[in-house]
């Protein structure tokens, strides 16, 4: 299946029926689920005719204005009092290492690879992989130039909620950005000291003009932990047991979760058997690949591979996935803020992905 500008494509396979069925759930109570009947889908898409918050798509990446050094050069897009998502183009290694004394991060890699120096050792993150680093980690980042990842900084710890000895593939994914891609350079490496290295611990409430600075010895903040709250790498598309959004499926798998957020990943392909209506929450919905079509009572909304889009509480809205499609999703309790606009796009990247 192909999706351009909006519309299938003739002469490929759907795969589906239109449905008329529609499932409402609440915050993490799926037990809650309730249904409901409808004529046609036609009572549902472009239902809205004003008012609501609306349902603007936006470019994961095509807002730097150069390559990001921990928040500094970090574009936010969107946030809200206890979660930040950050887009961030880290190359070469960082400066410093950043220790986040009073939230949790997790920084999944959408281009190129990076590796991630803490204080339990070296973590490498590949495409399409997460690797989640608690509060009061010291950590530091070396990207390759094609490096491109989100940020999602949380004030309540998160939990990884899936068991890596579970997996039911081992995908190796190769993303590097394409077409409108600008030059920005690769972020000069800080000149060799054998001596010195440097960390910054950041606070929630000023995580960018005042951070407390330290000066260590060399290597002394890249090993040397054990137990507590230890960082991780999950492979977050490695997680599916079914076809999700299928009458014989059932919703995508959690990867992360606590009392404010839950992020889950889908691998619908077609259509999703009903449509959803969502009920005190934000539904983040991230395209890692392929495309979809999202029907939805704000009309039909086309989403490309690093492309974004809120259905706020109460939208109801479907799913038409192309073949390949792979999306996490962000479920958040309170309302998240877009903080970029749009229209101020300042590239036209696309991605080529391998598998």
């Amino acid at each position: 299946m192909s999706i351009t500008e909006g519309r299938i494509e003739a002469g490929t396979p759907q795969g589906a029926v239109a449905a008329t069925e529609e499932f409402t759930t609440r915050w993490q109570n799926q037990a809650a689920k309730s249904w409901r009947s409808w004529t046609s889908p036609d009572d549902l898409i472009g239902a809205v005719v004003d008012g609501g918050r609306g349902m603007p798509a936006i470019p994961l990446f095509d807002f730097f204005t150069g390559r990001s050094v921990g928040f500094n050069g970090s574009v936010t897009l969107y946030d809200h009092d206890v979660i930040r998502l950050l887009a961030q183009n880290p190359a070469r290694r960082e400066p410093y290492f950043s220790r986040f004394q009073d939230f949790d991060a997790i920084y999944v890699q959408y281009s190129g690879t990076s590796v991630i120096d803490t204080e339990y050792g070296p973590l490498a993150v590949r495409p399409f992989q997460a690797a989640h680093i608690p509060a009061g980690v010291a950590h530091r980042t070396t990207g390759e130039p094609d490096c491109m990842r989100l940020a999602l900084l949380s004030r309540v710890p998160v939990d990884v909620a899936i068991d890596t000895d579970a997996y039911t593939t081992n995908r190796q994914f190769v993303v590097r950005p394409t077409g409108g891609q600008r030059d920005l350079g690769a972020q000069p490496a800080r000149p060799a000291d054998d001596e010195w290295d440097y960390e910054a611990a950041f606070l929630w409430d000023d995580p960018v003009s005042r951070p407390t600075w330290y000066r260590r010895r060399a290597g002394a903040l890249s090993t040397g932990s054990s137990g507590g709250r230890e960082p991780s790498v999950i492979r977050i598309f490695d997680v599916f047991k079914y076809a999700t959004g299928k009458s014989k499926g059932g919703p995508g798998p959690k990867i992360f979760g606590n009392s404010e957020l839950e992020m889950k990943v889908y691998n619908t392909e077609g259509h999703q058997y009903g449509f959803h209506r969502g009920n005190g929450q934000d539904e983040l919905w991230m395209q890692f690949r392929a495309e979809s079509l999202n029907e939805t009572e704000y009309g039909v909304i086309p989403l490309n591979a690093a492309h974004a889009v809120i259905a706020p509480p109460g939208i109801s809205h479907r799913i038409l996935g192309s073949k390949g499609f792979l999306r996490l999703n962000l479920y958040s309790r309170r309302p998240l803020i877009l903080r970029v606009d749009p229209r101020q796009a300042i590239t036209s990247t696309s991605f080529q992905i391998d598998e």
